[in-house]
């Protein structure tokens, strides 16, 4: 549920900047990577994508592009922070250890894709 409810606001952000809202097709019938390249497959064809925050690079996208697809890497996870020192970005922070768990999740799905020959 909750990542029908964050490609939603995706949707929402792409119309904010611009693009037709024919042009969005929200997937919400996969449950892991791989299930959502194919039916997104069935979707689109051979037609291009744009997809943001891939992860690592050999993450979702070499998965997308081992069953056919190319998509184009939209970057889109980026966070600006102004008057913070640079040296306090080197503390442990809650948001270090968040970002590390996300780190450390991609790369086992990467593992787990790989030992499964999908990537």
């Amino acid at each position: 549920m909750q990542a029908i409810a964050a490609a939603s606001e995706m949707a929402t952000a792409a119309q904010y900047m611009g693009v037709p809202g024919s042009h969005i097709v929200l997937e919400s019938g996969s449950r892991d990577t791989r299930e959502q390249a194919l039916l997104i497959k069935k979707i689109v064809g051979q037609d291009p994508i744009y997809s943001g925050n891939f992860g690592p690079p050999h993450g979702a996208l070499g998965m997308f592009r081992k069953i056919g697809l190319d998509p184009i890497p939209a970057p889109t996870d980026f966070v600006v922070r102004k008057g913070i020192p640079w040296h306090l970005y080197l503390a442990p922070s809650v948001g270090g250890i968040g970002r590390a768990e996300m780190a450390v999740h991609e790369y086992a799905g990467i593992l787990w894709a790989k030992l499964r020959r999908q990537m």
